[in-house]
């Protein structure tokens, strides 16, 4: 669950874009985030990706990954979590206001971890203010051969308000409750603040740091994302894939082919 609290988030704080994409839409993001010395970790370089499309009417699936750079110092506990595959699927339940998604962690490695996570993430946007949060119970076993698993429990809250047309400031919160068989339970709330810009039509360009997590415990864990302070950049590309009319943003469909004009009146006879 690399990451889960802030990656997950900062790809969907983004205007116009619906809670489940529908089958002319998809999109795909690439970022870079650096890990921030706190005096508990060493500084990492990391690349979360993903892309996401509509399969079906209702019916959203896709992927998620973060892949650890050239980072020798890197904390050991956090690399289990990282460089391992995340499939989802997301099912639309009311409008565009409410759905149900399965998230699984595929290892990748002898160090990674098998998980799964139901989330149930909602949204509401006004005109300027749009709104995101998810509820997730994730549990994680250990690497294989291992029989020690862990349980957490979640909720992410994310905002962007739209300044003016293409720009938009937005804030990360929520908190984790992670339980594992090997340590004390530990509480932890993520914050976050950023910004985003519309490049083009279709495309996206967002800044975002991650502020130091408040926790009930001194020491970090491997729930706790990839970082306590970090910095990220990111691109969201969307694309419609429709055959009608000019591409438009990310949760805005094609519109639809105008009507056929009325047939002419005949002309009157003549006196």
């Amino acid at each position: 669950m690399a990451g889960e609290p802030y990656t997950r988030s900062l790809s969907q704080l983004q205007p116009d874009r619906p809670l489940v994409l529908t089958p002319e839409q998809a999109g795909a993001y690439v970022g870079l985030a650096m890990d921030l010395a706190d005096g508990q970790e060493g500084e990492g370089w990391l690349l979360p990706l993903g892309g996401s499309f509509g399969l079906l009417p209702n019916l959203e699936v896709g992927l998620h990954s973060t892949l650890l750079l050239d980072t020798p110092d890197f904390p050991v506990y956090a690399v289990n979590v990282l460089n391992q595959l995340q499939l989802y699927g997301r099912y639309l339940i009311f409008e565009q206001n409410l759905a149900a998604e399965l998230t699984v962690d595929v290892p990748t490695t002898n160090g990674n971890r098998l998980g799964l996570t139901l989330n149930v993430p909602g949204r509401y946007w006004t005109g300027r203010l749009d709104l995101f949060g998810n509820f997730r119970l994730n549990y994680q076993s250990y690497a294989m051969g291992d029989s020690r698993h862990d349980l957490a429990l979640g909720l992410d809250v994310t905002a962007a308000y739209l300044i003016v047309d293409g720009f938009f400031v937005g804030l990360s919160t929520g908190f984790n409750y992670h339980a594992a068989e090997d340590a004390d339970d530990d509480v932890i709330v993520p914050l976050g603040a950023g910004v985003g810009y519309r490049l083009f039509m279709n495309s996206f360009l967002k800044l975002f740091l991650n502020f130091p997590d408040i926790s009930s415990k001194n020491a970090s864990d491997d729930f706790n994302g990839f970082a306590n302070r970090s910095l990220q950049l990111m691109w969201v590309q969307a694309f419609d894939l429709s055959r009608h009319g000019e591409p438009e943003g990310l949760g805005r469909a094609a519109p639809a082919p105008a009507a056929p004009a009325p047939p002419a009146a005949p002309d009157a006879p003549k006196p």
